[in-house]
Formats: C-alpha cells, structure tokens, sequence
C-alpha cells in the first residue's frame, strides 16, 4: 500500500511541475512542426510515464536493476512501443480536429493520421526492436478508422486510450504488479496528456493544415 501511494504522489506532483513545459507557444501552422511536436511529445510521454514508475516500483533495488543489460534492453523495447501508441494517439487526435471542416471524412482522417506517424517514424534510428513493428503501427490506424465505434466516439480521451493500453502490456514488470498498478498507471499517462492536448487545442491552424495536407495529396 505504501509503494501505490508514493506513486500516486509521484505522479500528481509531476503532472502539476511539468505543466509550465508545454505553456510556451507552440506554432502547429504547418505539418512540419505537427510532426515535430508529435515526435517530442511522444518521446517525451513515453519517458516520464514509465521509467519514474520502474524506479519507484525497484524501490532501493533499483540501481542494480538499471545496471542489468538485459533489463534495459526489455526496458528500451517497452519504451518504444509505448512511444509508438503515443505517436498514434496524437495522430489521430490531431486528425480527428482537422476533419471537422471534411465532416469528420473517414478517409481524410486515416490519410492525414497516417501521414504524422509515418513521418514521424521514419527519423527513428534504432536496433531494439524490428523496424517492421513501426509498420504494424501504422496498420493500427486502418483498423481503428473500420471500426465505426472507437471512430463516432467522439470524447476527448477516448483519443488516447491505446497509449495507456499499451503502457500497461509492455511495462517490464510482472503481471501481478501490472494487475495491482493498472490504475495508478493509465492515470499517470493520462495526467500527462492533458496540458498537451491543450496545446494541440489551442495551437493547431487547422486550416493551415488542411491547405497543406490538401496540396501534398495533389503532388
């Protein structure tokens, strides 16, 4: 009980210290800085949400745990799977404020989401996990634009429930803890998403955007 409430501790004082990062302004007028706030704030996400949870769950063992090469490697593999749900989960959020002048157009919104993870994935540089994994990423999209269900709901979080989904199968803990920590750890990425969904909100020219998208489909 004392380890779930030193993360809960942890995790409500992170949200409310980190939340000056993302108050500076934010340009999101052109898919280039889309696809680069993407990519930071993935990175970023990933991060923060599962190494502090690693260190706190190892308690005083975990020096020795972060000196163990095969720890760390299943440690980087976790991580990059929670970064690509992360990738995805701005995507299609992004996507989803866009294709409001479509009228929510199903296939505008695959093309555009499909287009930011994609850029996204091709500048990671890496050798943890099979680069094909990137491509069944993108493969998620398809099937969540098919499935009428996740795509006419339309509540703000909804949008980033693969994150916390995924952040929960692949954390490199044993299944018991990720039974008794589930809650604690879709919480912790879900604070983190909210004063990035602001910025997205409050940043993103989605008619920019649209003009841009709309044109490079044309080339």
């Amino acid at each position: 009980m004392n380890v779930l409430i030193s993360l809960f501790k942890r995790f409500i004082l992170e949200k409310f210290s980190t939340f000056e990062i993302f108050q500076g302004k934010n340009s999101l007028s052109n898919l280039k800085n889309v696809i680069e706030f993407v990519n930071k704030n993935a990175s970023f996400v990933s991060q923060v949400t599962l190494y502090p949870y690693i260190k706190t769950r190892a308690g005083t063992q975990h020096p020795k745990l972060f000196e163990n090469q095969k720890f760390l490697t299943s440690l980087r593999i976790s991580r990059w799977y929670i970064f690509m749900a992360c990738v995805n989960d701005m995507s299609i959020f992004i996507s989803h404020l866009c294709s409001k002048e479509q009228n929510y157009n199903k296939k505008f919104s695959l093309k555009l989401a499909s287009l930011i993870s994609s850029e996204v994935f091709k500048k990671i540089e890496q050798t943890d996990i099979d680069d094909e994994e990137f491509k069944k990423s993108i493969k998620f999209l398809i099937r969540y634009y098919n499935d009428s269900k996740l795509r006419k709901n339309k509540a703000t979080e909804t949008f980033f429930r693969r994150s916390a989904d995924e952040l929960v199968k692949w954390v490199p803990v044993s299944e018991e803890f990720k039974k008794q920590d589930q809650i604690i750890l879709r919480n912790s990425i879900k604070f983190r998403w909210i004063p990035i969904r602001k910025q997205i909100m409050k940043n993103l020219d989605i008619k920019k955007i649209n003009y841009e998208y709309k044109s490079y489909l044309k080339l």
